[in-house]
């Protein structure tokens, strides 16, 4: 399975126009990171490749079929989402949250049962907390929330996964073990694609990057082919370096400094 986005553009009803005429493709064992700063539409494009927004130009293919003509169904069956911002609705315990995950594939009035919550405790060991099981979803913190709704979505079992900068609310040490997370994910098969601001991430994770810049242009490739100093700078306004660290056995993006 894949995605095809097809000369995809996006307006709001105010007339701004956010981006246009986007062609990339998201395949099953890939990850790809759409980077970009504040404000550039990176939301946005994953609002677009979920339906959450109908693009106002272009299409986007789900294994050949256009997502206009698709049930929301089965959109869910193909399509995860984790978004930036969770605001708890019910007070759910962990367990009983994650176990939504795994809705598209039951019936309107079926309830999970006990192999659902298998699937559900199985998303939950990968993510590292079966601690929090128990624990009431809209107690546990913003970081720990963030790592159940990874959980969640894990147990939905769709062919891609969408992240919405799926580590920004959390500490170093949890944002390198999501990022290793996704990236095991997408050794299993699983398709990838994660927003953020951090170029180290799209290093880290090394493979396909787009790059939004503020005035809707868009690259799309291989990180080490698209990432250098000169689209930093015109990103970011200066001050990020790239180089490759015999230590660490990788390229690094750093800043040079502060004055």
């Amino acid at each position: 399975m894949n995605i095809v986005v097809h000369n995809l553009g996006f307006s709001y009803p105010n007339g701004k126009k956010i981006f246009e005429n986007l062609n990339f493709s998201i395949s099953q064992g890939s990850t790809v990171t759409i980077l970009g700063p504040n404000g550039a539409g990176k939301s946005t494009l994953l609002a677009c490749l979920t339906r959450i927004y109908l693009p106002g130009q272009g299409d986007i293919l789900i294994d050949g079929k256009s997502y206009r003509h698709m049930k929301q169904r089965d959109i869910a069956n193909a399509i995860g989402f984790v978004p930036q911002t969770i605001v708890p609705s019910f007070d759910f315990s962990v367990i009983d949250y994650v176990v939504t995950g795994c809705a598209p594939r039951l019936g309107a009035f079926q309830k999970p049962k006990a192999a659902e919550y298998e699937v559900a405790w199985e998303a939950i060991q990968a993510m590292n907390i079966s601690h929090l099981a128990e624990q009431s979803f809209m107690r546990i913190s913003g970081g720990e929330r963030q790592q159940a709704v990874i959980a969640r979505v894990i147990a939905q079992k769709p062919a891609f996964i969408l992240l919405d900068e799926p580590t920004s609310h959390l500490d170093a040490g949890n944002q390198v073990k999501v990022l290793n997370i996704l990236k095991k994910m997408a050794n299993k098969g699983y398709g990838v694609v994660m927003t953020t601001h951090n170029p180290d991430h799209v290093l880290l994770l090394d493979d396909q990057v787009g790059v939004l810049d503020q005035q809707g242009r868009f690259a799309f490739g291989p990180n080490r082919e698209i990432l250098s100093e000169e689209l930093l700078f015109g990103l970011y306004g200066g001050g990020l370096r790239l180089f490759y660290s015999d230590d660490l056995g990788r390229q690094i993006c750093a800043l040079e400094g502060i004055s």
